[in-house]
């Protein structure tokens, strides 16, 4: 069925965009050139199209990515819910940084269509590390989002400049490297992963751990004649000392003459892969195992070690059953359960020659695709999909065990990539795949009396949830007519029928029986067409709304009639005892909340016709006065009360002058946890408006200058030097040996040994004499710390990453002193304005910032930091 659609056409990082309505069976390469012709965009040839689809589901990524062939058309993406197409013009190379360690890079300029695979064989050649297949390339620091292997890094984000190179597997058999730029990068990295409060380590105890040198220096000392020689001697850490481990020293030490770093750093990466500290995640499961003699699932730790799937008892560090990889002849992901076909043993008295491990976890996708990456990298080969193939084609028998001779990997078992939120399913006579029927059923459907069809969606409800009858439609004399979905628990878990069409994708299903079609029947943003059938009826004149209260864990869903208003709202939930507390609105507001508009105060006088554009949308009933829990930097939490419309800039100036007595508020913002330090709370806007459902945040120290520096009291010191203290260690140091701000040694004094305290040699500058500190008191220390932070520019303000052009010069980082603004390019200086020059400082969308000057210079800023940007700049020319 032909259709006119609204496309939208525009290049990327240019502002040139173009609209314009068009046939749904128009190729894409047509489209191109008529609005080459037309407005004359002048799109170079090499560039290709990107569709750009919302994404409804998730938060973190707002738009689903797909690359379009030029000779197909735009037919099955125009009955989607989605008002305009974008079709992004991509270039057809990519400069990217790669990071790699200790804060270094390298620049590449890659086909904008490779894989990270087919990256990673480009990348690791070029800077001389082996083993191409045991490194990861993840689009943030923290091994959080890992880069898809087979999928185009502009499908994921096209926006993306840098990338993290990591080592993603640590075992003994991998590791093989052969140059020091190697053992530098597995150095550092290893380091960084010991170091991290959250590596999951069964083998030694994490509060044990004191410092990551695996040698210390043994010093004699003699205070007199009289006295024998005191050997001082700082041990191997704690969860190194095991007899194994430290055999394994002292064989490396024998070989080498001299200790240096080449050989500490030697020694450090082999007693972690060799003693296995370094492995792949851990999961919870639940199965049975084939030792156990009870058939009923139990629930252990899954850990993918050397050559071993290991089952823990869960939490105890007790292996109750090791299965070596090799035994595994087939495995596959069928209905969230994890299927192991594994080899006999002669462990398990089983007649049959092979035994099926049934497991069950949240995390299945992410075992099963880490089991078979490892699987495929251990066993060195690569063979093609077959159908008629088992997954093991060949083992033999030697000495009483199988051994795995070629693995290939499964077809039908491969996970499901949904690229699109939305399907129209095609219908197959009375039957359907199992995977499409875990979607939708169309038993117990209870179609309602006295209603008017008028444009319907089609779909199927899923039989094991038990459902009241939806009442859904306008009736006859144009009643308002709310109705509820539930479910049994009432929770989230529930999908109206449009949000499980949109869970599930397949590009060979998404076809329209034309049919079918009748005249009465249109196909538009808020219709899906299928075959006539007797399925469940949904009128486009409702909307579904989700409702929640504050402080409670149910959520409700409703089919709301547009013409509907607050008061017939309010009737319906006070009649069916949803919400007795809410029967007028003087102690709670209405939030009317969306993804595109946040959340904000809406007294709806009125219907609801005016939202109709929204797919859905959230009710809050917020109260007038509500909890909110405020963690400190030095482990302190209170607990306060705050009205509905309290701003961070006045629960922070609450905080600080009548509960933790600091000063300088204007330094301070709120955060949503502990980790992230760039988006702060916006300090003018109440927090009920921007995520009702927080309940407790983080206060920080945000702006760290020397003009702010007026430490008069105890509680300012403690507070800042927790914070500085926490920053200064985990950004700026690499080979800490104390985390104390003052080092103890032993020196001669009066012809005796004492004990005094310096500063840390990496903590002095070159220029300032060592002091001695053994007569101040730890307080003044802290506050000298923090001094020498600041002053020697430790750490400072934000440093943030942009797009900018200053004089036909590129810059790509924005950074703060006390007196002027920095842009750099690569860290080397582009330009420096002063705050007093700054004439005019505005945002321009979400992603542009304008800055003018005095001086007839403007700075045009792109950034996914501005608004951050914007509030720094405003900070420091109101308050300096």
């Amino acid at each position: 069925m032909k259709k006119r659609i609204n496309i939208k056409v525009t290049m990327f990082r240019l502002e040139q965009n173009a609209r314009t309505m068009v046939l749904n069976d128009i190729p894409v390469a047509d489209i191109i050139t008529y609005v080459n012709d037309k407005y004359n965009m002048k799109i170079p040839e090499k560039y290709f199209p990107l569709l750009l689809i919302p994404s409804n589901n998730n938060k973190s990524t707002p738009y689903i990515y797909k690359i379009l062939p030029l000779n197909e058309s735009l037919y099955k993406y125009s009955f989607l819910h989605i008002k305009e197409l974008v079709l992004l013009m991509y270039p057809p190379t990519v400069n990217l940084r790669i990071h790699t360690y200790n804060d270094q890079f390298e620049t590449f300029d890659f086909n904008s269509k490779l894989s990270s695979q087919e990256m990673l064989k480009i990348i690791c050649p070029a800077l001389n590390y082996h083993d191409t297949a045991a490194y990861n390339l993840y689009l943030d620091p923290h091994f959080h989002i890992l880069l898809t292997s087979n999928k185009a890094l502009v499908e994921t984000d096209p926006s993306r400049n840098d990338l993290y190179l990591y080592r993603k597997y640590w075992t003994k058999n991998i590791i093989e490297y052969s140059n020091n730029n190697e053992k530098d990068f597995m150095y550092f990295q290893s380091i960084e992963m010991v170091e991290n409060t959250k590596f999951q380590v069964r083998e030694y105890g994490r509060n044990e751990r004191q410092e990551i040198s695996v040698l210390y220096i043994v010093e004699k000392v003699h205070l007199k004649a009289i006295y024998p020689p005191i050997k001082k001697t700082s041990p191997i850490p704690k969860w190194m000392q095991k007899k194994s481990i430290s055999k394994f020293i002292n064989n490396n030490l024998d070989k080498y003459s001299a200790i240096t770093f080449d050989v500490r750093r030697d020694i450090f990466i082999n007693i972690l892969s060799n003693n296995e500290y370094f492995g792949s995640q851990m999961w919870t499961v639940k199965c049975i195992l084939p030792i156990s003699k009870s058939l009923k699932e139990s629930e252990y730790t899954l850990v993918l070690s050397q050559n071993f799937l290991s089952f823990y008892k869960k939490r105890l560090k007790v292996c109750k059953y090791k299965l070596p990889i090799p035994e595994i002849i087939r495995w596959k992901v069928l209905d969230e359960t994890f299927i192991l076909t594994i080899l006999n043993t002669k462990n398990v008295n089983i007649p049959n020659d092979l035994t099926v491990i049934n497991i069950k976890s949240r995390d299945i996708m992410a075992i099963y695709s880490n089991i078979t990456i490892y699987i495929n990298y251990l066993t060195n080969l690569i063979t093609k999909e077959s159908e008629k193939t088992p997954n093991k084609s060949k083992y033999t028998q030697r000495k009483g065990t199988f051994i795995l001779d070629k693995i290939m990997p499964p077809k039908s078992q491969d996970p499901i990539e949904c690229d699109l939120q939305c399907v129209i399913a095609k219908r197959e006579s009375n039957n359907m795949t199992k995977d499409f029927e875990m979607f939708y059923n169309i038993d117990d459907i209870v179609k309602p009396e006295k209603f008017v069809k008028t444009n319907y969606l089609v779909g199927k409800k899923r039989s094991s949830v038990r459902s009241s009858s939806l009442i859904i439609g306008k009736l006859k004399d144009d009643t308002p007519q709310i109705s509820e979905i539930k479910e049994n628990d009432n929770t989230l878990n529930h999908r109206t029928v449009s949000q499980m069409m949109n869970m599930y994708h397949n590009e060979n299903n998404l076809l329209i029986d034309k049919n079918n079609l009748t005249d009465d029947a249109n196909v538009n943003d808020h219709s899906i067409l299928q075959s006539n059938t007797d399925d469940l009826i949904i009128d486009i004149e409702n909307i579904t709304v989700r409702y929640k209260e504050y402080g409670s864990l149910n959520t409700h869903l409703f089919l709301l009639p547009i013409n509907s208003k607050i008061p017939d709202l309010l009737a319906f939930l006070k009649e069916n005892n949803i919400s007795k507390e809410l029967s007028d609105l003087s102690d709670y507001k209405l939030l009317f909340g969306s993804r595109k508009r946040g959340f904000a105060e809406h007294l709806l006088n009125t219907d609801f016709s005016e939202y109709m554009n929204y797919n859905k949308f959230s009710i809050v009933a917020f109260p007038n006065h509500y909890k909110l829990k405020i963690h400190c930097s030095d482990e302190y939490i209170t607990t306060r009360v705050f009205q509905w419309n309290s701003t961070p800039l006045d629960i922070i100036e609450s905080i600080c002058n009548k509960t933790l007595h600091i000063n300088q508020r204007y330094c301070f913002a709120l955060y949503w946890n502990d980790s992230d330090s760039v988006k702060a709370f916006p300090m003018e806007r109440p927090i009920s408006e921007i995520n009702p459902f927080a309940s407790e945040v983080w206060l920080r120290r945000r702006y760290w200058i020397s003009s702010m520096l007026q430490y008069n009291t105890e509680n300012d010191i403690q507070f800042n030097y927790i914070q500085a203290k926490y920053i200064f260690y985990h950004r700026y140091s690499s080979d800490l040996y104390d985390v104390s701000p003052h080092l103890s040694v032993m020196k001669t004094i009066n012809s005796l040994m004492q004990e005094i305290f310096i500063l840390p040699k990496w903590f002095i500058p070159s220029n300032i004499p060592i002091e001695i500190l053994n007569e101040r008191n730890l307080l003044s220390m802290k506050k000298r710390f923090i001094e020498l932070c600041i002053e020697d520019k430790f750490f400072g303000s934000l440093v943030c990453d942009i797009e900018c052009k200053v004089n036909d010069l590129p810059a790509n980082i924005i950074t703060f002193t006390e007196d002027l603004i920095i842009l750099k390019f690569n860290n080397e200086f582009v330009d420096g304005q002063s705050y007093k020059d700054v004439k005019k400082c505005e945002l321009y969308g979400t992603e542009t910032l304008i800055i003018e000057f005095e001086t007839s210079l403007m700075w045009k800023i792109r950034s996914k930091y501005t608004s951050v940007i914007s509030e720094h700049i405003k900070f420091y020319i109101k308050y300096l």
